[in-house]
């Protein structure tokens, strides 16, 4: 369909989200946004995170982030939008790469529009990913490596530089990776801070357990 958007098992759209989207949609459909940005909620009702400034705000998914936070928002995008990007890679072995993988790339290159409605209920699982977020990330090692590298590729801050660099080195050697700052896309700053890598691939491994 024109639209697309990902739902997790654990959750459910909003009672309403199909009508919101769709009349935002038609207001908007002429105009070159890469889709719809709304909000989630939990079962109660309660908005996660912080609203939008307004309805129409125009961002970016890490440009909102870096400003108020990385609280689920539900994100509606075009599928022409998401076709144009390279598919998510696989990995011998893993399931999972980053979903934001496609959303940073097509950040490069479009906005968002906002809505300041929820369209999501989420529910976190006990054994969900995001409170397995540790096991995840040596069970996958590999593919959260191959993120680390985009967003380093593409940063939104220093400081964030640094944390990405540190989290690319240390899932490289979770993930027996051999030749990951050959393939950095910031090759001073991975043999600068391979020992901290080093260390934070302890500390996940302990994590895990």
């Amino acid at each position: 369909t024109e639209l697309n958007v990902c739902i997790d098992s654990d959750d459910i759209l909003a009672e309403n989200a199909i009508n919101i989207i769709y009349n935002t949609w038609k207001k908007i459909r002429e105009k070159d946004y890469a889709g719809i940005i709304g909000l989630d909620a939990d079962f109660d009702g309660n908005v996660l995170g912080p609203r939008f400034p307004y309805s129409g705000y125009e961002t970016t998914l890490f440009d909102y982030e870096r400003k108020y936070g990385s609280e689920d928002k539900k994100l509606v995008y075009r599928t022409d939008v998401m076709r144009k990007y390279p598919p998510y890679p696989e990995f011998d072995g893993e399931k999972l790469v980053a979903l934001s993988y496609k959303y940073l790339l097509c950040d490069q290159d479009y906005l968002l529009y906002s809505v300041n409605e929820i369209l999501c209920n989420v529910e976190y699982q006990v054994d969900g990913s995001t409170n397995n977020m540790w096991k995840q990330r040596v069970n996958n090692a590999k593919g959260f490596a191959f993120y680390k590298n985009v967003r380093m590729k593409y940063p939104s801050s220093k400081s964030m530089l640094i944390k990405d660099t540190i989290h690319y080195i240390a899932s490289s050697l979770i993930g027996h990776k051999k030749r990951f700052i050959k393939d950095s896309n910031r090759r001073g700053l991975t043999i600068i801070l391979f020992p901290a890598g080093l260390l934070f691939s302890y500390i996940i491994r302990y994590k895990a357990q």
